[in-house]
């Protein structure tokens, strides 16, 4: 059976959320069942990334042109004024939880859930824990 890993990227900050881009296409290379869903300040980085000239950009189109992204949170795409640039990439928006994406309908359907607390980068310096055994045992995971 395939792992199933969802990506909650909710870091405004472009690195951060640049090394949820690369591990999302890390594990789909290696044939993990990987969704990345935006959420938070990272929602701004959307639009932000269409810029060629933007570190991650080329790597945000590699995650767009796969499938990858499963939903962008719509209250927050809101909030950070990246909506029309969601709408116009043609991602979808995430509206079951008053706008906010649910943790638990990707526990629910057997994905491990991965979210940054903070915002600041963990994925960086963290990312070893979350070898493929460590992930079967448990459902939810924050990295703080």
């Amino acid at each position: 059976m395939t792992t199933k890993i969802a990506i909650f990227a909710l870091s405004g900050d472009a690195a951060c959320f640049g090394h949820a881009l690369l591990k999302t296409l890390e594990l789909y290379e290696k044939g993990y069942d990987v969704k990345l869903v935006i959420d938070g300040p990272a929602t701004a980085l959307v639009s932000e990334l269409t810029d060629q000239e933007k570190p991650f950009s080329l790597t945000y189109r590699n995650v767009k042109k796969l499938g990858l992204i499963d939903y962008v949170c719509k209250a927050c795409s809101l909030e950070f004024g990246s909506i029309k640039s969601v709408e116009e990439q043609g991602l979808q928006l995430c509206n079951n939880e008053l706008g906010h994406p649910s943790r638990t309908q990707y526990a629910d359907m057997g994905y491990d859930v991965i979210e940054s607390l903070k915002y600041t980068c963990p994925m960086c310096h963290t990312w070893d824990r979350f070898e493929p055994d460590s992930i079967k045992s448990t459902k939810l995971f924050w990295i703080k």
